[in-house]
């Protein structure tokens, strides 16, 4: 039988609350009643009865809202409500749940948090996450999630936290992202998403964490991204294809972000031919990454562009070296060459201004 079918059945033939809310006949007991159901789709469609706490649900004595767990030392999950019976948070964090999220989760349009992390949940993000227009923050990985980010993540007026990360997403993070005016966190890594940083993102005023690292991210970082000097704390993009300099961007004028403790990209390795593959120039980064060996190193300090603190990759393109001053010369047929010549060029980041030795 369907989840849809073992709901209504449940509802009408063993709900203790059922009853009274239908002969009440009010928009309250209707949207008590509608709720109701929501939830206990989400219990039928994602493997309820397997749950590692059962938190009370499907208890025909309780109403909706008394399906939690609060007892002491045991984790905070369940249905939580405001005085009137509206659900506010659905929280079933790291519970054993499986399956898909039902489309009714996405009716329960006063929700201020879903958390579902930690879970072995599948299927994808409905566009019906726009109903939510309450919403807060948002957990759904990590988990076994596919699909894309819908651009209905953009009526989400007062998304504060929004949590995709480690899953299977694809496609690109939608420029309506960049509606957002109370995001904080964008954690979208350990994904699959392709297509470029959406310049939109620098127009995110409170956005404090924006974590990308472990995607198929291309192109450069944007220059809008200087508008997030006055909150930006972390920004984490390595292991990515982004390629460029950030210089320009951050590090120039690295006092104007005043905030930021944590900029961490692939700002560790050159080809041969002096042309970069993945990594990003960028001198005031506070860790770098390797994307070859995929070993990321903490600098002791930021500092403005400088050759020597751009570093290179030696001649096996894996091992790392801190300064410019050891890194190899090719000649003009991009041949290595033991030391440098009128025509030899020493392999640098961007940050460097490759050099020319005489």
């Amino acid at each position: 039988t369907s989840p849809e079918y073992q709901s209504i059945n449940w509802m009408a033939t063993v709900d203790w609350m059922t009853p009274p809310f239908l002969e009440a006949a009010t928009p309250l007991s209707h949207r008590v009643l509608l709720e109701r159901y929501c939830v206990v789709m989400i219990y039928n469609t994602m493997d309820g009865p397997n749950w590692a706490d059962q938190l009370d649900f499907l208890s025909p004595d309780l109403p909706t809202c008394m399906w939690q767990n609060q007892r002491p030392g045991t984790a905070f999950r369940g249905i939580f409500c405001d005085p009137t019976g509206a659900v506010l948070e659905v929280i079933l964090l790291d519970n054993g749940l499986s399956g898909s999220i039902p489309e009714e989760l996405y009716h329960l349009s006063s929700a201020r948090a879903v958390v579902l992390a930690n879970n072995t949940i599948s299927g994808t993000i409905s566009t019906g996450i726009g109903n939510m227009r309450e919403l807060l923050a948002f957990f759904a990985c990590p988990s076994l999630m596919k699909g894309t980010i819908p651009s209905e993540v953009g009526l989400l007026k007062q998304l504060n936290n929004f949590y995709v990360n480690d899953c299977m997403m694809i496609g690109t993070i939608p420029t309506e992202m960049g509606t957002l005016p109370l995001l904080k966190d964008l954690i979208v890594h350990g994904n699959q998403l392709t297509g470029p940083i959406p310049s939109e993102l620098g127009q995110l005023p409170n956005l404090v964490a924006l974590v990308l690292y472990e995607n198929e991210l291309t192109g450069t970082v944007p220059t809008e991204m200087v508008e997030l000097q006055d909150k930006l704390r972390f920004f984490e993009f390595h292991f990515n294809l982004i390629t460029g300099s950030l210089d320009p961007i951050l590090c120039e004028d690295f006092s104007m972000f005043a905030s930021l403790q944590r900029i961490m990209t692939d700002c560790t390795g050159s080809t041969l031919d002096g042309t970069l593959v993945s990594p990003t120039a960028c001198s005031c980064c506070t860790i770098c990454c390797n994307p070859f060996t995929r070993i990321c190193e903490q600098r002791d300090e930021i500092t403005q562009p400088q050759c020597f603190n751009g570093g290179c990759l030696d001649c096996n393109q894996t091992n790392l070296v801190d300064s410019c001053d050891q890194c190899p010369f090719v000649d003009e047929n991009e041949n290595l060459v033991d030391k440098p010549t009128d025509t030899s060029t020493q392999l640098c980041l961007n940050a460097c201004q490759f050099n020319e030795t005489s």
